[in-house]
């Protein structure tokens, strides 16, 4: 639908953004931890929806999903994307 094609759309250009204003990240700051991204997924999901009760939110995620990374910087970066 053109709604969907629209918001794919903007997703596109904000990724396009984020990477063309890329700054290299100082490692050493970072704290890297075993990171289950469905739950920061869900607390996200959770924020937004109240944020935005007029907005339907589905969220499907394998609970057994994780990652190596700095949850803080993960949890700020999927926000930014879903905003």
């Amino acid at each position: 639908s053109k709604t969907l094609k629209s918001s794919i759309d903007r997703i596109d250009n904000i990724i396009k953004t984020i990477l063309s204003s890329h700054k290299p990240i100082d490692a050493t700051n970072l704290l890297l931890e075993k990171t289950n991204i469905s739950e920061i997924l869900n607390k996200l999901f959770l924020e937004k929806k109240l944020l935005n009760p007029h907005v339907k939110f589905i969220l499907e995620t394998n609970p057994a999903l994780f990652t190596l990374s700095d949850k803080h910087e993960l949890e700020r970066i999927i926000s930014n994307i879903l905003d």
